[in-house]
């Protein structure tokens, strides 16, 4: 059974649950890749419209601007040492860079900042902050226009390789945190079933609910909760271990 096959009968166990826990190696490594790159791309897709309108909108006319500010380890350099505000196509002020600190205030309606030492993202009811010296290497500095790469290259290199990272290191996450559950749940119906052969059912087990959550979010932009991703998951793990016990059982006896 090829990976595309196991991802399409992740939603009708045990059968392919049963030949990844027994007979998958790095047929494993293959799945979860595939998996995260379908996650990925379905991602990239959603995002391109939104992103590609950014940079139209706020960043290629801010591009000439940012040019003029320099960043580095040592802090934030502007023409002349005062705050330079980088405006939107229609005339609005979506980003601040600044030597000094900016007031908490001062943040609101703007999507990113470069203060003294960090570069920091703002959304809705979130914040995040870099700090220059993680991306930044001693001695060194850049523009900040540097740090907006040409919108085809954000789009179709960028945008795909954050997410493929993101969506794998996810996965793998829910995989192995799920594989602890299944493991718990194979205690009473199979306690030979090791936790590594649990992992490679869990991974199979959070696909239905993976690509259920990407087709929310594409028809109707509100992602899964968390309870009803945990939910599916879990009971298809449930299933399949309780069939998979059920037949190995029935052929010893035979």
């Amino acid at each position: 059974m090829n990976v595309l096959t196991a991802i399409a009968k992740s939603f009708a166990p045990p059968a392919a649950y049963e030949e990844a826990a027994f007979e998958w190696k790095w047929k494993a490594i293959a799945y979860i890749l595939t998996l995260s790159a379908i996650c990925a791309a379905a991602t990239s897709a959603m995002s391109a419209k939104p992103l590609s309108d950014f940079y139209e909108k706020f960043i290629l006319p801010a591009i000439p601007l940012m040019e003029s500010v320099e960043i580095s380890r040592g802090g934030v350099k502007t023409p002349d040492g005062k705050p330079v505000e980088f405006k939107s196509a229609s005339g609005k002020t979506f980003a601040v860079a600044t030597p000094g600190k900016l007031d908490a205030a001062a943040v609101k309606g703007l999507a990113f900042s470069v203060e003294r030492d960090r570069l920091s993202f703002y959304g809705a009811g979130f914040e995040q902050s870099l700090p220059f010296e993680s991306f930044l290497p001693p001695g060194e500095s850049a523009k900040l226009s540097d740090l907006f790469p040409p919108k085809g290259v954000m789009l179709w290199a960028v945008l795909p390789a954050v997410f493929f990272a993101a969506s794998l290191f996810m996965n793998a996450v829910y995989s192995l945190a799920m594989g602890l559950a299944a493991k718990t749940l194979a205690l009473g119906a199979m306690p030979s079933l090791g936790y590594w052969k649990c992992a490679k059912i869990a991974m199979l087990a959070v696909t239905p609910p993976t690509l259920i959550d990407l087709l929310l979010m594409a028809l109707v932009g509100v992602p899964m909760p968390g309870l009803v991703f945990a939910a599916i998951a879990g009971t298809l793990v449930w299933i399949s271990i309780r069939a998979v016990a059920k037949k190995r059982a029935s052929g010893t006896a035979a």
